[in-house]
């Protein structure tokens, strides 16, 4: 029979999931975070002028601009996990996404109501997470 799509490396796959997931929970506080400028009197004897190259308007900006980076990278796992089953979507969302952190077997228990081996439902939820995410960019074949 003929393939249409080269066979998929699960193990290189997975893991490449797995990393971008891995991250989420940062990359969320990072978009969620409030960039605000603090207006603190500082006294010093130093003469005026630039000490360092950098300012605090240039880091503010440069803050804005990995916090815009971080809310499209959250944007885009969240459509990806979107797009899955009920069952995956669970299984990433109390694995990788919930601001609290559940252990392997919590996450079991409450999807234990799916029944199958969790592990192959956890392999299968993040394969099918590779495909959605960016058009299959974290396949690898």
């Amino acid at each position: 029979m003929l393939s249409l799509l080269p066979e998929i490396n699960v193990n290189k796959t997975v893991f490449n999931a797995k990393q971008v997931l891995s991250c989420y929970r940062a990359l969320q506080r990072m978009a969620g975070a409030e960039f605000t400028q603090s207006l603190t009197a500082s006294y010093s004897s130093e003469p005026k002028g630039p000490v360092n190259n950098s300012s605090t308007i240039e880091n503010i900006v440069i803050n804005r601009i990995n916090g815009n980076k971080a809310s499209e990278e959250v944007a885009k796992i969240c459509f990806a996990v979107n797009r899955l089953n009920k069952l995956s979507q669970e299984i990433i969302k109390y694995s990788y996404l919930t601001q609290n952190e559940y252990t392997e077997l919590e996450v079991q228990e409450i999807v234990r109501k799916y029944g199958g081996n969790f592990r192959e439902l956890k392999k299968k939820a993040l394969l099918m997470f590779a495909e959605a995410y960016e058009h299959g960019e974290l396949l690898e074949f």
